[in-house]
């Protein structure tokens, strides 16, 4: 049995259904290539976790060319609802839960590895984002509706989900602040952080590239 199971949530990268705050700068093509590159990118991070096992959680399936991981269908619900249900099943499976999303650039497996270590000591670990949400969540147990009450998509995402923790008296750690990328202002960030070579994303990398982002000397 793994010591954790790693829980990518996505969703599938259609043009025009995918990375919708990103398209007004780049088109709904070049945004559905941004983010099936960053789901690339997170599963070839997350099998480079040692002590972890890899899930893809969904809200509905679809084709991921070349790829052999298990595939969870996410039920009916919010995201709390989603969330619950993924990691509650991945509790199943070891003693650990990570939930992780496809849309961080540059997660690296120390940060997951981190996140793991954090588990041995505390209930919960949270990665914050600079939104107010988080880029990551780790369980190592899951009182019954954990998630209820929080606003998602929103400022106090993160602060709304420490309420509920202390309310349920789940013990929790938190990771270094990183963000996700899902705005104009997000891909100015990832573009700079990737030319002065401060984050590595292969599949990102190629794709901001191919779409004149990056140039010919930032991928050199």
């Amino acid at each position: 049995m793994p010591e954790a199971t790693i829980c990518i949530f996505a969703k599938p990268p259609r043009p025009g259904e995918t990375k919708t705050r990103l398209a007004p700068a780049i088109g709904a093509d070049n945004a559905a290539r941004v983010a099936q590159a960053l789901l690339e990118d997170a599963i070839d991070t997350a099998f480079r976790v040692p002590r972890a096992s890899v899930v893809l959680s969904v809200t509905e399936s679809f084709a991921l060319p070349g790829r052999s991981l298990p595939i969870w269908l996410q039920p009916e619900g919010d995201l709390g609802v989603r969330i619950e249900h993924t990691l509650r099943q991945a509790l199943l499976k070891s003693k650990y839960a990570i939930a992780v999303g496809a849309d961080t650039p540059g997660l690296t497996p120390a940060m997951l590895d981190d996140a793991i270590r954090q588990l041995d000591s505390c209930d919960a670990v949270l990665g914050p984002a600079h939104d107010g949400g988080y880029y990551l969540l780790g369980l190592r147990r899951c009182p019954q509706a954990l998630f209820q009450n929080i606003r998602w998509s929103h400022k106090a995402t993160l602060d709304d989900t420490i309420a509920r923790f202390q309310q349920l008296g789940v013990q929790h750690s938190l990771l270094p602040k990183w963000f996700d990328l899902d705005t104009p202002e997000d891909l100015t960030r990832t573009r700079y952080l990737l030319s002065a070579r401060e984050m590595t994303a292969p599949h990102l990398r190629s794709v901001l590239h191919s779409i004149g982002i990056l140039s010919e000397q930032t991928i050199a």
